[in-house]
């Protein structure tokens, strides 16, 4: 995975090499006013990997959640008071699977607690 800036100043600055090994597209939510930006992409071992980007500087390594995917996650900014991050993915057998973060100063998602909200969606077009 590859990160690029922007900025009307400088304009695009060089591409960072991320590293690691995925089989979906990434999703990105910035929390606390654009100073952090948390990356969530399905790993080749089927797990959810997460990377934050803190005031310009990258966590060393990508961390593994432990938590199975069966699609590409979705990071949504909740925008609540406090300031939350809400997570999806297709788990097995067609449930979706759904966690809230609350945005703090901790770098780690490895401890959020998961929930199943049922469904029976279909992981074909990922899995072809």
């Amino acid at each position: 995975m590859y990160y690029g800036a922007w900025s009307k100043r400088e304009g695009h600055a060089p591409l960072v090499n991320l590293g690691g090994s995925f089989q979906s597209v990434p999703s990105a939510v910035a929390t606390r006013q654009g100073d952090r930006v948390d990356v969530v992409a399905l790993g080749t071992g089927d797990t959810l990997m997460h990377r934050v980007l803190v005031g310009g500087r990258w966590t060393a390594n990508w961390e593994d959640l432990g938590v199975f995917g069966n699609s590409a996650p979705l990071a949504v900014n909740l925008t609540t008071n406090p300031e939350a991050v809400s997570l999806f993915v297709l788990g097995t057998n067609g449930e979706m699977n759904q966690t809230v973060w609350q945005v703090s100063e901790e770098l780690s998602w490895k401890a959020l607690r998961w929930s199943s909200m049922g469904g029976n969606l279909t992981a074909s077009y990922f899995r072809s």
